[in-house]
């Protein structure tokens, strides 16, 4: 999808940042298309032989990203109540993706028992992961269940190299970071109308560009690996987690800045970020 709409001297301006498009004319004189913006920039003036053209072409790609917006602002907003809902054990259907998470990555190591110390084989802290879930609630549940369906083999990897750091716990950490910390969503967030600037990150603005479903959860996965590498480049102890999850925000964030418009350009400059630090 089309991103960069001009760039000169004065600076780069971005389809996300545009406020309204409009044609003026003065008698005799000559169609201007002037652009003003969200950011308060000056507004930009244009003059083209095809402004209509330009006009129609950059309004109908403005109203598609708008549309994506607000599509995407109702993903998140659902997602805030599955972060909201806390694990329960009494629930049959936290309990039931629980158990398909475990089943997924050792299915052929039945639990002994419901409580158990089993569970720290898949990075859980205690016998019961569900006094793990407290910061992510049922939203770092799915997205644990969403790793071990979409990347099996990664995990189980990852798994058997029995890292220091537990690997469920760091997965709701991050799905914490991502939503709260990347993406800014909190209780007076969602209360906003999608026009609101409360709703301005630049991984809400990536999932606009990408519109592909379970964006969140993809975004997730790249976020875990790129952290595991991190790990693994500093032969990290427990102890050095914070260390970690510092410097793979800084990358992550350094990654959006570079302005991805799809997944797999995501996806690309993660792995090269990875393989830049499996080379150190």
């Amino acid at each position: 999808m089309y991103r960069l709409v001009y760039a000169s001297q004065r600076g780069v301006y971005y389809l996300e940042d545009i406020s309204c498009i409009k044609v003026t004319q003065k008698e005799g004189g000559e169609k201007t298309l002037v652009i003003s913006w969200k950011n308060k920039k000056k507004e930009l003036a244009l003059k083209s032989d095809e402004i209509e053209e330009i006009e129609e072409t950059l309004g109908a790609k403005l109203k598609h990203f708008n549309r994506n917006k607000l599509n995407q602002i109702q993903y998140l907003k659902e997602l805030w109540e599955f972060k909201k809902t806390p694990y329960s054990s009494e629930d049959a259907a936290h309990e039931d993706i629980l158990l398909r998470y475990w089943q997924l990555v050792f299915p052929d190591s039945p639990l002994e028992s419901r409580i158990t110390s089993q569970w720290g084989k898949i990075g859980f802290q205690g016998k019961d992961p569900a006094t793990d879930f407290r910061g992510g609630g049922i939203l770092s549940l799915r997205c644990l269940l969403f790793i071990a369906q979409d990347h099996l083999e990664k995990v189980q990897e990852i798994i058997r190299k029995s890292r220091e750091y537990p690997f469920s716990v760091a997965g709701i950490n991050i799905a914490h970071e991502l939503i709260t910390n990347f993406l800014m969503v909190d209780t007076e967030t969602v209360q906003h109308c999608p026009s609101s600037a409360k709703w301005n990150s630049d991984l809400l603005t990536f999932f606009c560009y990408a519109d592909v479903p379970d964006g969140f959860f993809q975004v997730f996965a790249l976020f875990l690996f790129l952290m595991d590498a991190v790990w693994e480049s500093m032969d990290a102890t427990y102890m050095q987690f914070p260390d970690v999850m510092r410097i793979s925000k800084k990358q992550f964030s350094s990654i959006l800045a570079r302005r991805p418009l799809s997944m797999p350009e995501l996806d690309a400059y993660v792995q090269q970020e990875i393989l830049m630090l499996q080379n150190e």
